[in-house]
């Protein structure tokens, strides 16, 4: 038996995200984000990734999903900025946006701890 992989798993759940968005189904959306995210979270890998991306950001208009892909290219960016797929995506603007404030709000936390910690 053939398993499915971690990039097969999240596109299919994308898929079912545009469905809900193009139907209106909040709580479908928001149990299937949870799932995006737990996914990618605990069965991260970088093959395929940039196809995630692509197709979050053109069929999908759900800015909690956005903030979710953004989050976990930040967390992996010193891999990702590897791949040429990853440089070359369409949307990299609007991605890299996401992934930047991301990156900043991050550091500001750290900064901020660190300051209250002295």
């Amino acid at each position: 038996m053939i398993r499915p992989t971690t990039a097969y798993i999240t596109l299919h759940h994308i898929y079912i995200n545009a469905i809900a968005n193009y139907y209106n189904i909040p709580q479908l959306k928001e149990l299937i984000n949870i799932k995006i995210q737990y996914i990618l979270e605990t069965s991260w890998s970088v093959d395929r990734f940039p196809n995630i991306v692509k197709d979050i950001f053109s069929l999908i208009g759900d800015l909690a999903l956005y903030n979710i892909i953004t989050l976990i290219a930040a967390k992996h960016i010193k891999e990702l900025i590897k791949l040429r797929d990853f440089i070359e995506l369409n949307v990299i603007s609007n991605f890299a946006i996401g992934i930047i404030r991301t990156a900043i709000t991050a550091s500001k936390d750290i900064e901020e701890n660190f300051i209250l910690k002295f």
